[in-house]
């Protein structure tokens, strides 16, 4: 049996060990995954994840592995590895356009992590409901309250500025649309008055006032966590299809980076008290 921090591996599977936000669990997930392929070039026979996500489990789902309620059976994925990948769970904290090679990652991320029909149909309902038209799209994600703790974040202003030059700059057919969406209400509510029409996703999020916490840790019913995470992923997959994306550093970010397949000359990543 070999044994990690966060993971072991016996018998061909990986037993996940580490859980906290969900992005983080898959960030862990996929390291895990991708180191499993370095040491022994073939993939794990099985991801045992029944350790992780436990923010997000119902009262009945302790000893169960729910990663299956997100992400497709990778047994019916089938995908193409043409080189190998290099991916740690501390990525997250990279400037995505320079330091992260992303096409050899992500056939991972699609046999490990691809959505379900579920998580599918909520993304194409929110772009009907939303009228989405992500080639004249502007994602300003803020990811607050206790990230301030990891990484420097931006201040409303930065970002604002950020969201007005993109602005000015569009070449698209129509007007620009700014889609905002945060954990930090103050930043919704300033965000509203900086662009009144903007899209914000009001019944199928949550925020909170300005706190050292997570919205995932505010709520003592679970269920809450397990209903609004699945919806929060289908804004992830509408996120990471819009033309820009406005973003501070974390794992949200990166995953909407991996879910877009990479980090182009649209996304605006805050890192190190600048936008890059």
């Amino acid at each position: 049996m070999t044994e990690h921090l966060d993971f072991y591996i016996k018998d061909e599977t990986i037993y996940m060990k580490q859980s906290a936000g969900f992005f983080s669990c898959c960030s862990i997930r996929l390291d895990a995954i991708i180191q499993y392929y370095k040491r022994y070039g073939k993939l794990p026979k099985k991801v045992d994840s029944t350790q992780q996500f436990k923010l997000y489990k119902l009262s009945n789902q302790d000893n169960i592995d729910i990663s299956h309620d997100f992400f497709l059976d990778p047994e019916y994925v089938s995908v193409k590895i043409a080189e190998p990948p290099v991916y740690k769970e501390n990525f997250q904290g990279l400037d995505y356009k320079n330091n992260i090679h992303f096409a050899p990652i992500l056939p991972f991320v699609q046999k490990y992590f691809s959505p379900t029909a579920e998580i599918m149909y909520s993304a194409e309902y929110f772009e009907q409901k939303y009228d989405i038209d992500y080639d004249n799209t502007c994602v300003l994600f803020y990811r607050g309250l206790d990230k301030v703790t990891e990484f420097p974040i931006p201040t409303y202003r930065e970002v604002f500025e950020r969201a007005r030059n993109i602005e000015i700059n569009h070449t698209g057919s129509k007007k620009i649309r700014f889609l905002i969406q945060s954990d930090e209400t103050e930043f919704i509510k300033a965000a509203l008055i900086e662009f009144p029409d903007a899209i914000v996703f009001r019944d199928e999020t949550r925020s909170a006032p300005r706190q050292i916490s997570s919205v995932d840790l505010l709520s003592s019913d679970k269920t809450d966590n397990y209903y609004y995470i699945k919806l929060f992923f289908a804004i992830v997959l509408i996120m990471s299809r819009a033309k820009y994306f406005v973003c501070n550093t974390g794992n949200i970010s990166i995953w909407t980076c991996l879910y877009r397949g990479g980090a182009d000359e649209n996304v605006h990543q805050y890192l190190n008290w600048r936008y890059i």
